[in-house]
């Protein structure tokens, strides 16, 4: 198995325990061009980070949802696409694009 797939499905295992959805709760993806299409992702009220540049820890109180970006069914719009997850939506804030084709949405509860 080459390094990409290991990570490839390193990272479809980890949403796959950590699923945002709730049993019988997607999450949605709904693009500002309109529609919703149901994706997987891993999702956090709150965050942690360290700064690259000192070490120290940063608490955020931004919501975040990491994903795949191949979940995604267009390239994500800050400021007009949103999402919802357990019923509340969320607008897209920031995306914070990793290594691996994994990406990190900051979102902001509407």
């Amino acid at each position: 198995m080459s390094w990409s797939a290991a990570r490839n499905a390193c990272l479809a295992g980890c949403i796959e325990t950590f699923d945002a959805a709730e049993p019988g709760q997607p999450v949605l993806y709904l693009p500002g061009a309109g529609g919703s299409h149901t994706i997987h992702g891993v999702f956090s009220e709150q965050h942690v980070e360290l700064d690259p540049e000192t070490g120290t820890t940063i608490t955020s109180q931004s919501p975040l949802l990491t994903l795949r970006l191949a979940e995604l069914p267009v390239t994500p719009l800050v400021d007009v696409d949103r999402v919802q997850v357990r019923g509340v939506t969320y607008r897209v804030k920031d995306i914070q694009e990793g290594t691996g084709g994994r990406a990190s949405l900051v979102l902001h509860r509407e």
